[in-house]
């Protein structure tokens, strides 16, 4: 596979993940509507920000990685993947 065709690969790929992530986005909006507001559960956006930060890792976009992770935690403090994300994310930072 040549590097041209790689780099279009890899870009197919993120661009599905934040299709995905935004169209998940618009639905939960729309279920708060429909629903009159009910609470939702924060652990699909949790898993939401994880993924996100696997493919930032991936692409070597350390610094957003962390963002992700550390988003996903704050919805979901027990989610014990994405903090062991996060750490080799720092890491790799070198902090």
């Amino acid at each position: 596979m040549t590097a041209f065709a790689a780099l279009v690969t890899s870009s197919l790929i993120l661009i599905t993940s934040m299709v995905g992530y935004v169209y998940d986005l618009i639905a939960k909006d729309y279920k708060h509507q429909k629903n009159g507001f009910e609470k939702i559960d924060n652990s699909e956006d949790s898993e939401a920000h994880y993924r996100l930060g696997i493919i930032y890792t991936k692409k070597l976009l350390i610094d957003k990685a962390i963002g992700e992770f550390k988003e996903s935690l704050m919805l979901r403090p027990d989610y014990q993947e994405a903090e062991e994300e996060l750490q080799k994310a720092l890491h790799l930072k070198g902090k």
